[in-house]
């Protein structure tokens, strides 16, 4: 009876019925914006953390001294993290 509401991984697909069409495609794109504006967040804010917030400011509000674990952390937030988001954002907008 029910069988024909859930998908192939359980979950109820709410917007297959008479009204699905549109509904499913507003909250595609909404999705999507959601997405996208994430992603594009997260990158400005690491590279406005890594490259413009003076260190101490950094070190007091991570609440560490500095030594190994800030390194490591300046070192990602500068240059592992903004690349990565980037990547994902272009591999998002593409597909």
């Amino acid at each position: 009876m029910f069988e024909d509401a859930f998908d192939d991984t359980g979950i109820v697909d709410e917007c297959d019925d008479a009204h699905g069409g549109a509904a499913a495609s507003a909250l595609e794109r909404i999705d999507f914006v959601d997405y996208i504006l994430l992603l594009i967040g997260g990158l400005l804010i690491s590279v406005f953390i890594g490259w413009f917030v003076p260190k101490h400011i950094k070190l007091e509000e991570i609440g560490v001294q500095e030594g190994l674990f800030f390194t490591f952390w300046r070192f990602m937030i500068r240059f592992v993290i903004p690349p990565v988001l980037l990547i994902v954002l272009v591999m998002g907008i593409t597909e």
